[in-house]
């Protein structure tokens, strides 16, 4: 981290010994989204805030582009929609943190409608797991085709493959 970043985010009580307060940067940027919650597809637009939107309310603009694009990282790094995300993790009582491009610009915001949830959250994740899942069966076809030896394994290595998705994902929806 630049010390330029470094000292804006200490002029704004975001470090702490020295490191990025995440709790602190998480509980800004909730506060922020829960302030501006979305309850229908209409309020996207007016509602939802892309990367640099949150850093400029949160963290303000440090007058310097390789410093705010420092900043940008930070708090992309709070606003990931998945469920490891920090902002993600810290949400409760039936909120989820969504994506959607507006005017092809990710932004985030927060719903706890189940439509809008499922839409623009749950399907996203679905379907890029879909992709890596096809990315996986093309290398696996790949690498049988190139590698003689790898051949007769082929079937094996799609069961395992199978079987590893089927634990990930169960259909009875316990983990």
């Amino acid at each position: 981290m630049q010390d330029a970043t470094r000292d804006h985010l200490a002029g704004q009580n975001m470090l702490r010994d020295g490191r990025v307060d995440w709790s602190n940067l998480v509980k800004a940027v909730k506060t922020l989204l829960l302030d501006r919650i979305v309850n229908s597809e209409d309020e996207i637009a007016d509602k939802a805030m892309s990367v640099t939107q949150i850093r400029l309310e949160v963290l303000g603009d440090a007058h310097d582009d390789d410093t705010n694009a420092q900043l940008n990282q930070l708090v992309n790094g709070v606003v990931g929609i998945a469920t490891k995300g920090r902002l993600q993790k810290s949400l409760e009582n039936g909120y989820v943190l969504c994506s959607v491009r507006v005017d092809k610009v990710p932004v985030r915001f927060i719903s706890g409608d189940a439509d809008l949830v499922d839409r623009f959250n749950t399907q996203p994740q679905v379907t890029s797991a879909v992709r890596r899942t096809e990315a996986a069966y093309a290398a696996i076809n790949q690498n049988t085709r190139r590698v003689a030896l790898l051949t007769p394994r082929k079937p094996l290595l799609l069961q395992k493959a199978q079987e590893q998705l089927a634990t990930a994902m169960p259909l009875d929806g316990q983990s």
